[in-house]
């Protein structure tokens, strides 16, 4: 009964998020229509595009998810530029230019320098356009009406709001008003773009790519380490550290070289700090397992012990554990971690059969164990 009622509330709660979300999407293309209607433009799910003042453009709205907020954004073509992004300066800005980790471009306008934040590779035609009394007022004017972002992508130059709550009272002119700003940073985008002035970037592009390698080959790593399981991992972990550590520390320094001066530094390397520290102690444990277990010569040792008891311990999935006598140290128990199969079938038999090797490191794994009727 008490299952029944779990899962009824289980499956009740799910409902209600689908219903949620439906109700919402609806919600939101209806607003987006509507605005799309008083625009004078033709609406498109999820955003719509229409004329104004004799100039195309485009706006598109996206709800957000768990990794990314929503947005509001609003574009027209500008097939003239390379990339740029400008945010309002914050602290993590203002550090990380101090400690001289990252480099932005100055204007020479200091109000404008001290309230937003460049963010290119493409320094000097991102200057070039920058340098134009014309183009930083259209820029501040964007900020002006709220908007937390101007972007050239590709072929389009946007202004973003994020995060932004569509609501039902949104006002046309928010969109309209960014046109026209948005139309000035075009007309003075430099016809040829400049060079970048940075010579160390096709070595700093490698490091983002890099640690996104790493984090994929990790579960590789751990599922590869799992059949080479120690009795001690704990021990192993430990011992892992004192490699892992110094190669992190190195890495790190490394990234440090590599990405200083660029604009965005400071934010590639908060991304690569973390993803390392990841894949630095969780990879270097699975790999010291890994050589512990594979690279063993030694003798396999059968050991006949009891069955003490068996436990199971829940997370987002349950383990299941059986607690055996242990062969290595009086009195003491082993805890092993098996299926659910072998964990029932082990509630009913009193004895197993574990065979292990030392170790090339030293620390005794689990090559099988065995229980009347299962065997692993």
């Amino acid at each position: 009964m008490a299952t029944t009622v779990i899962v009824a509330v289980l499956v009740g709660c799910l409902a209600l998020v689908i219903a949620w979300v439906v109700r919402s999407d609806r919600q939101n293309k209806r607003r987006i229509k509507e605005l799309a209607t008083m625009l004078g433009a033709v609406s498109s799910g999820t955003g719509g595009g229409g004329v104004c003042d004799g100039l195309a453009y485009r706006f598109t709205y996206s709800a957000g998810s768990n990794h990314n907020p929503s947005a509001l954004k609003v574009s027209i073509d500008s097939p003239v530029g390379q990339p740029f992004q400008i945010v309002r300066e914050g602290r993590a800005e203002r550090l990380s230019k101090r400690i001289g980790l990252s480099a932005e471009i100055q204007t020479g306008a200091p109000t404008f320098d001290d309230e937003l934040y460049i963010e290119t590779d493409a320094v000097e035609s991102t200057r070039t356009l920058l340098m134009h009394d014309d183009a930083r007022e259209a820029v501040r004017a964007i900020f002006g009406l709220g908007f937390t972002a101007v972007r050239h992508e590709g072929r389009r130059l946007q202004a973003v709001w994020s995060p932004f709550k569509l609501r039902d009272d949104i006002d046309p002119s928010l969109i309209t008003g960014a046109v026209a700003p948005l139309a000035t940073l075009a007309r003075q985008m430099p016809a040829v773009p400049g060079p970048s002035r940075q010579l160390a970037i096709p070595v700093a592009m490698g490091v983002i790519p890099a640690g996104i390698v790493m984090l994929m080959a990790l579960p590789i790593l751990a599922a590869v380490g799992m059949r080479f399981r120690p009795l001690d991992g704990g021990a192993v972990f430990r011992d892992s550290l004192h490699h892992s550590i110094p190669a992190l520390v190195v890495w790190l320094a490394l990234a440090v070289v590599f990405l200083r001066g660029r604009s965005t530094a400071h934010k590639q390397l908060t991304f690569v700090t973390i993803a390392s520290a990841v894949v630095f102690v969780l990879g270097g444990n699975s790999l010291e397992t890994i050589i512990n277990g594979w690279a063993d010569a030694g003798p396999p040792s059968s050991h006949e012990e009891q069955v003490i008891r068996t436990y199971s311990s829940s997370g987002r999935s349950t383990t299941y554990h059986v607690l055996v006598t242990s062969w290595r140290r009086p009195r003491q128990t082993e805890n092993l971690v098996v299926s659910s199969g072998e964990y029932h079938t082990a509630q009913s038999h009193p004895h197993i059969t574990v065979v292990t090797k030392p170790g090339r490191l030293g620390f005794e794994w689990i090559v099988s164990y065995a229980l009347a009727g299962a065997t692993r």
